[in-house]
């Protein structure tokens, strides 16, 4: 093999990992579409029974607080104005911490494609050391 026919064929094996490379990242491009498709539903999901679980707590939490500010008027003998505003910080506070917890799981963070990104981590170490 002539040394013409040797530097063909390894401009030739270059182009073709070239190649393969740019197919390779077109195919993690489909895949990070796909995983972020499939995170954007999942939180659609969730908002959609959140919505709804919320439109059915909103009556069980008012008469539970309504309760709790019979029981605590009648526990201490408070006036029942003054129970029922402690009844509302009550749930005020534990309407907080739902509302906290919540928008730690709404966090952008959860939408990241993690599984695609570490592919293509990996897809770049070795087209590296591809090229060394």
């Amino acid at each position: 093999m002539s040394l013409v026919d040797r530097s063909r064929s390894l401009s030739k094996l270059l182009g073709d990992g070239v190649e393969q490379l740019g197919e390779l990242f077109q195919v993690e491009l489909q895949l990070a579409q796909a995983e972020l498709s499939e995170k954007v539903a999942n939180v659609g999901w969730g908002a959609a029974y959140l919505a709804a679980a919320t439109l059915f707590a909103i009556p069980v939490l008012t008469l539970l607080l309504a309760a709790l500010a019979l029981w605590i008027s009648d526990l201490s003998g408070i006036s029942l104005p003054l129970s029922l505003v402690t009844a509302a910080v009550i749930g005020a506070a534990l309407g907080a911490i739902c509302g906290l917890t919540a928008m730690k799981y709404l966090r952008a963070k959860n939408l990241r494609p993690d599984i695609t990104l570490e592919q293509i981590r990996r897809d770049i170490a070795a087209a590296k050391d591809i090229v060394k």
